[in-house]
């Protein structure tokens, strides 16, 4: 892989849900006349939701997966990724899906949920080529000669 690929992550209504009844409630408080506070709440809450839905991509490289999600980056070098396996874990990620990635290795942990998962799969394999992949149907090269 010479260029950098970018994938969307997947969006569940499950995730999205929560986010969008608080706008309902922020906004639905203002039937009661105008109030300066829950207006300004409202519409930093909508600037954050928007840049969150907007923005949450992975961008993988033969050498680097650039995760994104609002304001926050992380950069996970591909060499250092050990296992990637599947998770739902309700935890905190940037991932706007419950069915997600694991990507673990010498840096930590990351979970996200590309759009494309079997793109990205097929693109992480190459890039990552050590890595141990479980239960994804994308099998490393030390699991095939098993």
């Amino acid at each position: 892989m010479t260029l950098s690929q970018r994938f969307p992550s997947s969006v569940s209504i499950v995730v999205v849900a929560p986010l969008l009844l608080v706008l309902l409630a922020l906004i639905s408080s203002q039937s009661r006349g105008f109030q300066p506070v829950p207006l300004l709440v409202l519409g930093v809450a909508s600037v954050f939701v928007g840049w969150v839905l907007l923005t949450t991509d992975y961008t993988l490289s033969s050498n680097e997966l650039l995760v994104r999600s609002g304001p926050t980056r992380r950069r996970v070098p591909t060499a250092l990724v050990r296992r990637v396996r599947p998770t739902r874990s309700l935890l905190s990620a940037p991932a706007l899906s419950f069915d997600r990635i694991e990507i673990s290795g010498d840096f930590g942990a990351v979970m996200i949920s590309p759009r494309d998962r079997a793109g990205f799969l097929v693109a992480l394999r190459a890039a990552a080529p050590q890595a141990r992949f479980e239960g994804l149907g994308v099998e490393s090269r030390e699991q095939r000669r098993d």
